[in-house]
């Protein structure tokens, strides 16, 4: 009684919801690093016009962009921020109480790969796929 107990509460170790909960912490960091000044440049530049200012794109053209790059299968559609591959300060805590330099696409690449890990499992935990059979 207590194993069949066991499976139905924690699904033997296996917690979907957990997954769950990772997926949306980088998620949020995501949208965090890509919503930061100099993060993103426009798709469809003008190589005639140069931009002075740093570009910083809205939380959820940035919660978009970090869940474009999250999925494992792309989309059809196209986004129209590119990723910088220049070192950026993430201002972690206050002004400059702690500060992270990153580049916005090495994240991005983090996320394809969590992507790749995190949804297939999601999915297998979530119908049944991952659970133990006992004898």
């Amino acid at each position: 009684m207590g194993d069949s107990l066991y499976k139905h509460l924690a699904n033997y170790g296996v917690r979907p919801y957990r997954l769950i909960i990772f997926a949306l912490v980088f998620l949020l960091l995501g949208m965090g690093i890509f919503s930061t000044p100099s993060a993103v440049r426009p798709k469809a530049q003008n190589t005639s016009i140069e931009h002075l200012n740093p570009i910083a794109i809205s939380l959820w053209d940035a919660f978009g962009l970090s869940f474009h790059q999250f999925l494992p299968v792309d989309l059809p559609i196209e986004p129209q921020w590119i990723l910088s591959t220049d070192l950026i300060e993430v201002k972690v805590w206050a002004d400059k109480v702690l500060s992270v330099w990153i580049r916005p696409s090495s994240y991005a690449n983090f996320l394809r790969l969590a992507g790749w890990v995190l949804v297939p499992l999601g999915i297998a935990a979530l119908t049944g796929l991952l659970r133990r059979v006992t004898p």
